[in-house]
């Protein structure tokens, strides 16, 4: 299996979110009434580029609700951007020491690097 999925409930709205990251470099964001895909293109050894696209069912009909939706998800990705930030000055720190991954909140990310280990070694 080439992804991992994760499932999450709406805070703004009903139903729930699927997320999917697909190896090596991909993520699908599914919602209710909408999904994005992330694109993300590594530019530099620390660097990454991500490229968002968004598809909604009647983009005609609903302008504000997608400005709204965007417009969240930018809030959202600038507070992500700060965190990732933070936590690879902490990862380059000279007394960071790795640790073991937390079972109920990064098999995701644990299976991805079973993944990319697994494409390395072939």
């Amino acid at each position: 299996m080439n992804y991992s999925v994760q499932h999450a409930p709406l805070k703004r709205a009903d139903g729930e979110a699927s997320y999917f990251w697909i190896f090596p470099n991909m993520m699908l964001n599914v919602y209710p009434d909408n999904f994005s895909t992330n694109l993300i293109v590594p530019v530099g050894h620390d660097r990454t580029l991500t490229i968002f696209e968004w598809y909604f069912t009647d983009p005609d009909s609903a302008k504000k609700q997608i400005e709204d939706t965007i417009a969240f998800s930018d809030e959202i990705q600038l507070e992500d951007i700060d965190i990732c930030e933070a936590v690879q000055r902490g990862l380059r720190s000279s007394t960071y020491t790795a640790g073991r991954y937390s079972p109920s909140r990064e098999n995701g990310v644990h299976h991805f690097h079973g993944l990319y280990s697994a494409a390395m070694s072939l």
